[in-house]
C-alpha cells in the first residue's frame, strides 16, 4: 500500500496503527490527568475559601467598625486558617508567596487590638500633624485577606 509516496507492507501498517493508538491513549491520559488536577485544585480552593470566610464571618469584608467583642476572634481564627492553608498549600504553585501571605495574616491577627484601631480612627488630626503614614487598619486587613484568597481563585 502506498501513502504519500511511501510504500508500506501489511506488517508496517499494523505497526503504524498500534503506534497511533498508543499515542492517542497517551494524549487522552494527559488530558484526563489535567482535568483531575484542575478538579482537585478547585475542590481544595473552595474548601480553603469556605473555611477562611466562615472564620471571618462578620469581620470580613469590612462593612463598618469592628466591635470590641470581635477582636478576640482575630486570634482565635489563626489556628483554623493556618490548618486550612497547610492542607491547601499542596495545590498552590507559588508556595513561598502563599507562606508569606499566611505569615502576614498571622502577624496582623496577633497584633490587632481594639485600642490600636480605635486610636487610629479617633485621632486623624494628630496623625496628619505628626506625618504618620500608618495605613488604615481595616483596609490593611482587607488587603491581607484578599491576597490570601487570591491563591484560591478558581482558574
Amino acid at each position: 500500500m502506498e501513502i504519500y509516496g511511501f510504500t508500506f507492507s501489511t506488517a508496517d501498517l499494523w505497526l503504524l496503527g498500534i503506534c497511533g493508538v498508543l499515542i492517542m491513549a497517551l494524549i487522552g491520559y494527559h488530558f484526563a490527568l489535567d482535568v483531575h488536577k484542575r478538579n482537585a485544585f478547585q475542590s481544595a480552593a473552595a474548601t480553603f475559601r469556605n473555611i477562611v470566610l466562615t472564620e471571618l464571618e462578620g469581620i470580613y469584608p469590612v462593612a463598618g467598625v469592628w466591635q470590641p467583642q470581635d477582636y478576640p476572634r482575630f486570634r482565635l481564627s489563626i489556628p483554623k486558617v493556618e490548618t486550612a492553608a497547610t492542607e491547601f498549600s499542596y495545590f498552590v504553585k507559588r508556595k513561598r508567596e502563599f507562606r508569606i501571605a499566611i505569615k502576614a495574616y498571622r502577624d496582623y491577627c496577633q497584633k490587632i487590638t481594639f485600642e490600636s484601631v480605635s486610636a487610629w480612627f479617633m485621632y486623624p488630626k494628630t496623625r496628619e500633624q505628626l506625618g504618620d503614614k500608618t495605613p488604615n487598619p481595616t483596609k490593611e486587613f482587607e488587603t491581607i485577606v484578599d491576597h490570601l484568597l487570591f491563591f484560591a481563585k478558581v482558574k
